[in-house]
């Protein structure tokens, strides 16, 4: 019965592994990114018990018989967590994770299979089940350099690949935007364009991207996210662009950031290192081409409706008048980089225009929805920026009936810049009722917000779909702005 024990208790704590490995995951495999200040508060109070119940145990001498009861009282607090923690993991399973679950458990079986050979140190199991998460973050650093390697091998193989195939390369970032028009031009190249899946802008997501790349493609569309000084260096090794797009320029990622100067000489590396370079007309940067208001591109007579963005892309002595399925201002934006690129590499006006009659937004930007008990959603979660928050609360407008907005705030800017107090300003203006999840930036929204419009704060997001549950009625617009804390 007590091996028995020994071994259940030995598979419940690999199966805790699971909540360890996912913040694990999310911090991109870091183990030096230890977790929140609740969870660590978590184990070691997990580590309290199990010593002191040791102690207890060891001390009072009780029959052997009663093991596989201490053993159920040293490992009830993992079952309990386990419980509890299983709705809200989240894993990816990766090959690297996987790696990463089996030395875990490997290095966890060593104790079990000594205590099973020498049971009368039975009372130490009790204690090893409290490793749990050391043991977990050990394995992340003794991989960390394997697979840090392993990584770099496969990105150059990916940048190589990505050169001898002789595609056109279309490199996009920005502050905003890169998706949108990342899509949007994948759609007016055709079916000889391939790009990269969801938002992998990182070297590793481009280099997952390149692997599964179609043999006959033309052009590779990627995009490329920085967020901290030599992240584009870094992305140029392995796209070298033959056009480069930097769709905006905003004050985000300021904690790696001394200034927005800094964000956008970073970002224009990439119109430095590009054969032919776009960039929006407020970016003020050397470029081949320029779009937006006072650019090369522009457009006029901007129709905004419900369901689609209608409006004039002027050019010279060009003009053509666009209707595209994607809703807010910033569509225009993003259709003009898209446009321009796309006639610049010689596609026809009518062509790019039939494409993009069955053109898709991605998910969770200002994506619209009607729940059971009649209430619109519009789903603008995905990130949250001044210039992007300024273009949703506008599309808000176009909705009658009660207006409900919710955020956690703009996160990565600068608390100097008071961004999320001009956020609550702008709210404000609009919305009947505000939302407030989290209270990071809850401060600064209310200085914006003050006294005019009723403000909710709810600390996680399952707080606010009981608070939506009693506050919402049928007819009422929600539009939930920004990523939520959990």
């Amino acid at each position: 019965m007590t091996y028995f024990c020994i071994w259940l208790t030995y598979i419940l704590v690999v199966f805790c592994f699971a909540p360890r490995l996912a913040h694990l995951q999310h911090r991109r495999y870091k183990p030096w990114r230890l977790p929140s200040v609740p969870r660590v508060s978590i184990w070691a109070a997990t580590v309290v018990y199990n010593v002191a119940l040791c102690l207890v145990w060891r001390f009072v001498a009780l029959p052997i018989q009663y093991d596989a009861l201490y053993l159920a009282a040293a490992y009830l607090p993992h079952a309990v967590w386990l419980c509890f923690s299983v709705k809200s993991t989240r894993l990816r399973l990766t090959a690297r994770l996987w790696r990463l679950w089996v030395l875990s458990a490997a290095l966890m079986a060593v104790p079990a299979v000594w205590i099973t050979c020498n049971m009368r140190y039975i009372f130490v199991w009790g204690v090893c089940g409290a490793l749990a998460a050391p043991v977990v973050y050990l394995s992340a650093a003794l991989l960390y350099p394997l697979e840090t390697a392993r990584n770099r091998r496969f990105v150059r193989k990916a940048a190589d690949r990505l050169l001898l195939s002789g595609v056109c390369t279309i490199g996009i970032t920005g502050s905003a935007g890169k998706t949108t028009v990342k899509r949007l031009l994948t759609a007016a190249l055709g079916p000889d364009a391939y790009c990269t899946q969801g938002n992998f802008n990182t070297p590793m997501g481009i280099a997952l991207s390149v692997r599964d790349m179609p043999d006959n493609c033309r052009y590779f569309v990627a995009e490329l996210g920085v967020g901290k000084p030599h992240d584009m260096r870094e992305l140029l090794g392995v796209v070298r662009p033959s056009v480069g797009v930097v769709t905006c320029v905003l004050p985000q990622h300021t904690a790696h950031f001394d200034r927005v100067e800094d964000i956008r000489q970073e970002k224009c590396l990439l119109l430095d290192a590009a054969v032919w370079g776009l960039c929006h007309a407020s970016v003020g940067y050397p470029a081949h081409a320029t779009f937006g208001e006072g650019g090369d591109w522009w457009a006029e007579n901007v129709q905004l409706s419900k369901t689609a963005t209608c409006f004039d892309v002027c050019h010279r002595d060009e003009r053509y008048r666009l209707e595209i399925p994607l809703v807010g201002r910033q569509t225009v934006d993003n259709a003009l980089a898209a446009w321009a690129v796309a006639r610049h590499l010689g596609v026809p006006a009518a062509t790019i225009a039939e494409r993009w009659r069955t053109v898709r937004g991605e998910p969770h930007r200002l994506e619209m929805r009607y729940t059971d008990r009649g209430v619109c959603v519009i789903d603008d979660s995905y990130n949250c920026n001044i210039k992007g928050a300024t273009y949703a609360l506008e599309y808000m407008q176009l909705w009658s009936g009660r207006k409900v907005v919710a955020t956690s705030g703009i996160d990565e800017s600068d608390p100097q810049l008071a961004l999320n107090r001009r956020l609550g300003e702008m709210i404000a203006a609009v919305a009947d009722v505000i939302v407030v999840v989290g209270d990071r930036y809850l401060a600064e929204l209310r200085l914006g917000v003050g006294d005019a419009v009723p403000m909710y704060a709810v600390p996680t997001t399952a707080a606010s779909a009981e608070l939506y549950a009693r506050l919402l009625h049928e007819g009422d617009v929600l539009l939930i702005m920004a990523d939520y804390p959990m």
